[in-house]
């Protein structure tokens, strides 16, 4: 048999990247200056290879290829060819797919090759060495865990470890560490698995392709209450950078790290949020120009995926630091890092930490523990900034210190970025341009047609364009989508002729039930206190499935089940213990319930695994899909209204009804009106406690708001509202219908408000609550406002007094916030129709104890802005000709920051000094004006132009301690 040994790995080059700056001087030199070691490990596998042909011909030459150029085997291969490593069957089946090979083959050649390598001398001094052998074993390993598998006694074992923890402790090298993390980092994840990209039998996980050619970069929204409060306060901290509190404005991928925060990014199912974080850390880690903040370039990344930490945490009882060390030697090939060197490195060097999937973490007692592990880290490691990952369902239950961790909200594709998407997908699938282009071209032009909460989903967008590209069909549903994508990849892999797999014809045709009882064991196994998925485990599930299908039987079920995985290993649909694509995952789960329970009429078992999941987000698309399942083919309403009455005083189970009922064809207007009744009321409920409910209820508002922009919705959701009697409102009622009337997309809501502008109670709130009345203006006056402006202020005065109007208010349903009440008055009064009345409403607001020195303060610490040119030349023409000079003062601020570069210059339209009729003096004031940085030198250089006399604001510097920072 022929072996091709330029395609097998030196055993010299894999043992140097263990024990390099490791103390193991004498090694590492017989390494690098003898060749005979390479040249033995060659002739020992043709020798061994030679003498098992004859036993197993036509098997061998594809294992050997196998063994000796994929790093992960050829890794677990050396591990084992040391003299104390026992070689059995538990550690082969940990170790190798050997589900296509004569049983024990893999162990009998293993076996062969370590005893071929022991004859040899120049070779069995290096696997004799137990130093070594621990030190590639890795010594983060507990003594058990090593003794379990080796023939040394658990003293030998411990005394190693010391003489290697004290070794490795003296020999630890910062940059030689950095550079290999930072090697075998780019290694891991530079490159991402991606389904539907073609079919490449030679890679097991499908094909190939580098990360950044398929990433888009996302947008974001600033979402905590207190971070918006602190950019409120403090924009001016962030001069040459853009304002994140505008709600105008999405932040964008580069900006990211303009702030000095810790994140928690939050975001929707198949929103890209590890997607995301593996490409920060790829263009950290490869040095990119990708931030506006360089610095970042600087730190070393660490990903940490939460469902594996918890189940390392329950299992071995370890902390992060340990954990780290731990993923680092299995996952990164870093040998001997011992928690006081990454100690060093966390408190010595920059390092940023990715705290992936905290919604992946479904006990609430677990998600607490692990909240608290990575705050208490943080306490630890002062240095090191984070990014935690979540849904948003699920975070409310831990969530991060609100001071220590800026929430950010991963905004859905906008139009340019699906396109954008599109044309990256295509660029790599496809090397016919002209195919390439006629098909971008179609699809964009169909785009229109698909529900924008689908295509704007980076995951169901993904999924759409693998169907259209393989059938040419847009799907409509996201039943559709997942059933499509799923049918259509299994069989186009199924027809692959690279892909000949000898496996019985009848477990073939039981593939979707064995995949979807695979499917429910492993989701039900993920949402339990034991999350551990083993191959063992899954092999044990196959097994049962064939013998209850009928094609097999105790005897041979276990080979078949082994066959069967190797199988879907091969058509990259399951391996590594899980499923490729949880899409495929999902599917097959709501697959189960309906073929198993739904269809065989057991509604006692499918209420009960609905009641168990329908408030858990892991299960949400899982439900969704099995709801879709049973609406596709039903005559009536029955069915569905049933399911969803059975939930329907179930407050938790809100949130999943009121996404999913505008999906649904087959149910009732009476039971969609019953679910919106139900959800306002429990919104409105007075004796909620709004700060520990605070994410589940926005999230609640925020799906009723998104169904307004399902036409079949509007008229469901006003009469529902308009259910709602004359007792049960109370503050929150009113301030929900002002917010869902103001903010919702569309404004759809048709609510009679003459009902409640008229009533009492409505009207004794208004004059108890400063929001309800700040939203209320907004609401009801509309465009009338112009008129009424004054006296809507004026009102505001008396009911909350003067101090009030400077306060920000935030809504308490929505994400928006809303500005002080004071820029309510002067948007309208500032207009180019109200302009000529503004000294006489100074005056007037004068009597109120509203001074001009507190409007002065104001914009000496916020933002008003002017965009009519004929207003702004008003204030001009005031400032020469007028003679209140602390009026004066406060015109001149205010036209200053609308002149600002710093500000309203960086839109489109700029605002230049030149455009106005003023004199050359007043221009020369300005120009100085403009250039000055201090707060405190402005105003000082007003009162002296001016020749202010007024004590307050002569005392204005002194006083406002923020005057010091720049404008």
């Amino acid at each position: 048999m022929i072996i091709e040994t330029s395609l097998i790995k030196t055993f010299t080059g894999w043992l140097i990247g263990k024990v390099a700056d490791k103390g193991f001087e004498a090694v590492y030199e017989k390494l690098t200056k003898n060749n005979d070691i390479d040249d033995k490990f060659i002739e020992s596998i043709k020798a061994v290879a030679d003498k098992l042909e004859k036993k197993y011909p036509d098997i061998l030459g594809n294992s050997v290829t196998y063994f000796f150029t994929k790093n992960e085997v050829f890794d677990e291969l050396c591990k084992l060819l040391f003299v104390n490593q026992n070689v059995n069957i538990s550690v082969i089946e940990q170790s190798f797919d050997g589900t296509t090979l004569p049983k024990d083959f893999i162990v009998e050649f293993i076996c062969e090759l370590k005893n071929k390598l022991s004859t040899e001398p120049v070779f069995y001094e290096i696997i004799a060495n137990k130093e070594l052998f621990i030190a590639v074993k890795g010594i983060s390993k507990n003594v058990e865990e090593i003794s379990d598998n080796s023939t040394l006694t658990k003293y030998e074992i411990i005394e190693i470890k010391k003489i290697l923890e004290k070794q490795f402790r003296e020999k630890f090298n910062l940059e030689s560490f950095k550079a290999l993390y930072q090697k075998n980092l780019l290694n891991n994840i530079g490159e991402i698995n991606f389904i539907g990209l073609g079919i490449d039998p030679s890679i097991k996980k499908g094909k190939r392709k580098e990360l950044d050619s398929i990433f888009v970069k996302p947008f974001f929204k600033l979402s905590s209450k207190y971070h918006i409060d602190k950019e409120a306060n403090c924009n001016n901290e962030y001069e040459n950078k853009m304002n994140w509190n505008n709600e105008e404005n999405c932040i964008p991928f580069q900006a990211i790290f303009d702030r000095q925060y810790n994140y928690v990014i939050l975001g929707n199912p198949g929103s890209g949020k590890s997607l995301l974080i593996k490409s920060i850390i790829l263009y950290i880690s490869n040095k990119a120009n990708q931030f506006n903040n360089l610095e970042i370039l600087s730190y070393i990344p660490f990903r940490i995926e939460l469902k594996n930490y918890l189940s390392y945490k329950k299992n071995k009882g370890g902390n992060l630091l340990k954990y780290i060390a731990k993923m680092l030697e299995e996952e990164y090939s870093v040998l001997g890092l011992l928690d006081e060197n990454l100690h060093e490195v966390l408190t010595k060097e920059k390092s940023i930490l990715f705290f992936d999937g905290l919604d992946e973490i479904f006990n609430v007692t677990d998600k607490i523990n692990i909240k608290n592990d990575i705050e208490n880290f943080h306490n630890l490691f002062p240095k090191i900034k984070s990014i935690t990952t979540s849904r948003y369902i699920g975070y409310n239950e831990a969530k991060l210190d609100k001071e220590k961790f800026c929430e950010l909200n991963i905004q859905s594709f906008n139009e340019e970025q699906i396109q954008e998407y599109v044309s990256r997908w295509y660029l790599l699938e496809e090397d016919n341009e002209d195919i390439r282009n006629l098909e971008t071209a179609d699809f964009i032009s169909k785009m229109d047609s698909i529900d924008n909460e689908l295509i704007s989903n980076p995951l169901l967008l993904s999924l759409i364009v693998i169907l259209y590209r393989n059938n040419l069909k847009i799907p409509d549903s996201k039943l559709e989508i997942y059933q499509s994508c799923t049918n259509t990849l299994v069989d186009k892999w199924d027809a692959s002729k690279n892909l000949v797999i000898q496996i019985d014809e009848k477990i073939l045709q039981k593939k979707e039930p064995i995949f979807s009882d695979l499917a429910f064991w492993q989701y039900e196994t993920l949402s339990s206190s034991n999350t551990e998925v083993t191959y063992h485990k899954a092999k044990a599930t196959v097994s049962n499935t064939l013998v209850k299908k009928k094609v097999a039987d105790e005897d041979n079920c276990g080979q078949m089940a082994e066959t069967f995985l190797n199988y879907a290993q091969k058509r990259s649909i399951y391996f590594d213990n899980n499923f490729t694509h949880k899409t495929f995952l999902e599917y097959y789960t709501a697959f189960w319930i309906y073929s198993n329970i739904e269809m065989k009429h057991n509604i006692d078992e499918r209420n009960r695994i609905i009641k168990k999941y329908i408030s858990n987000p892991f299960w949400s698309i899982v439900l969704e899909l099995l709801l879709n399942m049973i609406d596709k083919d039903q005559p009536d309403s029955d069915i569905i209204d049933e399911i969803i009455e059975d939930s329907i005083n179930n407050p938790n189970a809100y949130p999943f009804l009121v996404y999913i009922i505008p999906n649904l064809k087959n149910i009732s207007m009476d039971i969609q009106e019953l679910v919106y009744y139900n959800s306002i009321k429990y919104l409105t409920d007075s004796t909620l406690c709004y700060e520990e409910t605070k994410q589940k209820i926005k999230d609640l508002f925020s799906r009723i708001q998104r169904n307004l922009s399902f036409s079949s919705q509007q008229k469901i959701l006003d009469n529902a509202i308009n259910r709602i009697e004359p007792k049960y409102w109370n503050k929150n009622f009113f301030i929900f219908i002002n917010e869902i009337s103001i903010f919702s997309p569309n404004k759809n809501l048709e609510f009679d408000f003459s009902k409640i502008d008229k009533s009492e109670i409505y009207n004794q709130e208004l004059e108890h609550d400063q929001y309800l009345f700040q939203i209320d203006s907004y609401r009801r006056y509309g465009k009338d406002a112009q008129k009424e402006y004054l006296s809507i202020i004026f009102n505001y005065v008396k009911l909350f007094g003067v101090i009030d109007l400077f306060n920000d208010h935030h809504s308490l349903y929505d994400s928006f916030y809303l500005g002080s009440f004071i820029r309510f008055f002067f948007y309208y009064q500032f207009k180019k129709e109200n302009i000529a009345s503004i000294h006489n409403n100074l005056e007037k607001l004068n009597i109120l104890k509203l001074k001009t020195v507190s409007l002065i303060n104001f914009v000496l610490n916020d933002h008003i802005y002017i965009l009519e040119d004929e207003s702004i030349q008003y204030l001009f023409d005031y400032i020469e000709k007028g003679n209140n000079e602390i009026q004066k003062a406060f015109y001149t601020l205010v036209l200053i920051r609308c002149l600002s570069e710093r500000d309203i210059q960086r839109s489109d339209r700029k605002l230049k000094i030149e455009n106005y009729r003023i004199s050359t003096e007043t221009k020369e004031m300005f120009e100085i004006l403009i250039k000055l940085r201090s707060r405190k030198r402005i105003i000082e250089s007003i009162v002296e132009y001016y020749k202010i006399e007024d004590v307050e604001i002569l005392q204005l510097a002194t006083k406002n301690k923020q005057l010091n920072r720049k404008i």
